[in-house]
């Protein structure tokens, strides 16, 4: 099971560096400012299939988290709100 989890990391961060060189080389890309001007029209379609990809690997990771007990000792429960 952890060498599955692991995997899916490994495949999460190669993703995410692709992400990176691919936009980072286009001409969308402001060197000046460093980020990302996306075209007015349309996101290229390889960026567009990076981000489903990670979103998907982001959304299964995450669900897989949630029937599993957090291995480290943190809490995930979200802070209490403060009353007026």
């Amino acid at each position: 099971m952890t060498q599955i989890a692991s995997e899916r990391e490994a495949r999460l961060t190669y993703l995410k560096r692709e992400l990176a060189k691919s936009v980072t080389r286009s001409r969308y890309f402001n060197q000046r400012n460093c980020h990302y001007e996306p075209p007015t029209r349309a996101i290229p379609q390889r960026v567009k299939k990076l981000i489903k990809e990670i979103e998907t690997l982001e959304i299964n990771m995450g669900a897989e988290g949630s029937r599993r007990a957090p291995s480290s000792g943190r809490q995930t429960k979200a802070p209490a709100r403060l009353k007026d």
